[in-house]
């Protein structure tokens, strides 16, 4: 018996080992694909306009929990890669929480100087493989022109060569927990530098707005530029433009320093991706009337998508209140008519009782008159005798 139960283990166990595990039922809208998948805001926010199920329950019932502000670095490497890893939970139901890490790499593999901290090392077989390169877009005239006389300088050699900068990737990817940005980013080793938590603030940010916000940094601007325009940039600008949409308080470690910083080169000497190292049209303060426009539009997009997904069923409700106020009229039709019938047989009842006791009357009274007429010829009968008896007293 007991090695019959030994070998019941081993099958489970290598049954549970080779078979994937189900998929759950439970899961957030945002994980429309597996864990670790990297995806564009515009595609996840295009496919949950298309699931009903977030269209019912999630629409402006999932907000920003928390944000980490992460900084990045490979080892016996100087490079350095900052990103945010955001926590998102649902306002009602089973309040379940979703996690995201949002970045911005460079589109070509071969230059991508931030990527390299999000890459596997070549040694690893199993390691996926780098997206393709896109096409490279010219910066227009006079992009990357700032306060700063180095970045000024760079603008102009950039001008006058023929460098195309490459299109920028900014990804969101799903993580299942917390712990797995830290697979996503290779386990590069990081520091967290800033926690802006919104638990306690009025002014929320839905899952909507904040992939939108997304969206409209990197259409601020598409192309990558390892001065201008690279992950400190991106990272920053999304983080400063929640900080100043709620006011919401972030908590700086001691690592917070470093944030928008090489340690590769003197600090102070290169502003990376904030201040006068990015010119007005790249701001937080830009980005943000850009966002704020653009969810004017998006509010409007989303009232009409769930204004169609719930004209079926309101079309439904709609059918059946009709249907049900026509039943509840011809009930109450018949009832009337069960009542006037019933008034209407009551009457003919009445009038029968009435016209019964009608003839009862004239039947006593015939009665009466009988009675007077019988007790009539009975006097006339006697006084006839009487007179027959004594014709002298006559």
């Amino acid at each position: 018996m007991i090695p019959f139960h030994w070998l019941t283990r081993i099958f489970s166990s290598f049954y549970y080992f080779i078979m994937p595990p189900p998929p759950r039922n439970d899961d957030m809208f945002i994980f429309i694909e597996e864990p670790h998948a990297v995806s564009r805001a515009s595609t996840i926010l295009r496919n949950l306009k298309n699931r009903n199920d977030f269209l019912d329950n999630g629409v402006g019932n999932i907000y920003v929990e928390r944000v980490e502000y992460r900084k990045s670095c490979k080892p016996r490497s100087p490079l350095e890669h900052e990103y945010l890893v955001v926590t998102v939970k649902e306002s009602t139901g089973a309040e379940r929480r979703g996690y995201l890490l949002v970045d911005r790499l460079n589109d070509d593999p071969s230059a991508n100087i931030a990527q390299i901290c999000a890459q596997p090392d070549e040694a690893d077989p199993d390691s996926p493989s780098p997206p393709a390169p896109s096409p490279p877009a010219p910066p227009p005239d006079n992009r990357w022109e700032t306060d700063n006389r180095i970045h000024r300088a760079g603008a102009r050699l950039k001008g006058f060569s023929k460098f195309k900068a490459p299109d920028a990737l900014d990804r969101v990817i799903i993580l299942r927990n917390i712990a797995d940005a830290d697979a996503a980013q290779n386990h590069c080793p990081y520091h967290i530098l800033m926690i802006m938590d919104f638990r306690q603030d009025q002014r929320r940010v839905t899952l909507e707005d904040f992939l939108l916000l997304v969206h409209t940094t990197s259409s601020n601007t598409k192309v990558y530029h390892l001065i201008f325009a690279q992950c400190y940039w991106f990272a920053y600008t999304i983080w400063t433009v929640l900080q100043l949409a709620t006011e919401a308080h972030a908590a700086c470690t001691r690592f917070s320093a470093r944030q928008g910083k090489l340690s590769s080169i003197p600090q102070g000497l290169l502003p990376v991706g904030r201040g006068y190292g990015v010119n007005d049209s790249r701001t937080p303060a830009t980005i943000k009337r850009q966002w704020e426009a653009a969810k004017v539009e998006a509010d409007r997009e989303w009232a009409v998508l769930q204004q169609a997904h719930y004209a079926p069923d309101l079309a439904r409700a709609a059918a059946e209140q009709a249907l049900e106020q026509e039943r509840a009229a011809s009930q109450a039709a018949l009832q009337q008519e069960r009542v006037a019938r019933q008034q209407a047989e009551a009457a003919s009842q009445q009038e029968r009782v009435a016209r019964q006791q009608a003839e009862a009357a004239s039947q006593r009274e015939r009665v009466a008159r009988q009675q007077a007429e019988a007790e009539a010829d009975e006097l006339r009968a006697m006084l006839q005798l009487h007179r027959q008896r004594h014709p002298d007293n006559v």
